[in-house]
């Protein structure tokens, strides 16, 4: 890693961005995980409240301009995701789909309405913070690098559109629900 990239690092690192950002991602995947939810409604208020934080500082997030030439093969074990999204799909009940515009800022008159699914943006959304987590929590500087960019990098180009989606959803459930 050159020492610009370096110093990079340590400099995103120690942002308070970054920081609250860690702490959001590992609260969510935590909350997510554990049974701290006593109802479908419970669960989707707060998965409402922990995406918002998420959505807000992954926008406050500096892009690195590369990762590391080293690669690290960090991965979720399969077995215990599919446990996590069927622990999901459990705790979602009737909260679950919705329709969307997929891109609302197009200019064609035949915008496609699509099916979205609060598990599958959950899951996604636990998906790459908790792979990105395990790759932040190794010792090594490429691999704290890696993990610095992928954070941002699929919050940009992915998980950040399961995130408004999800929020948007979640807020006429909730209101229908009252």
């Amino acid at each position: 890693m050159p020492l610009s990239d370096k110093i990079l690092v340590s400099k995103i690192i120690a942002t308070n961005e970054f920081t609250n950002f860690i702490d959001a991602a590992k609260k969510y995947c935590s909350f997510i995980e554990s049974h701290e939810a006593d109802t479908p409604r419970q669960f989707v208020l707060l998965s409402q409240n922990h995406l918002l934080t998420l959505y807000n500082l992954g926008n406050c997030m500096m892009l690195m301009e590369e990762k590391s030439d080293q690669k690290f093969d960090v991965k979720l074990d399969e077995l215990e995701f599919q446990k996590t999204l069927h622990f999901i799909a459990d705790r979602l009940w009737d909260y679950r789909y919705y329709w969307y515009v997929f891109d609302p800022t197009t200019r064609k008159k035949d915008t496609g309405i699509v099916y979205g699914d609060l598990y599958e943006d959950l899951g996604a959304i636990y998906k790459y913070l908790k792979q990105s987590l395990l790759l932040y929590s190794l010792k090594s500087s490429d691999a704290k690098q890696n993990a610095v960019w992928d954070f941002k990098w699929n919050f940009d180009t992915h998980w950040s559109g399961h995130c408004a989606n999800a929020i948007c959803a979640i807020h006429y459930f909730l209101q229908k629900g009252r």
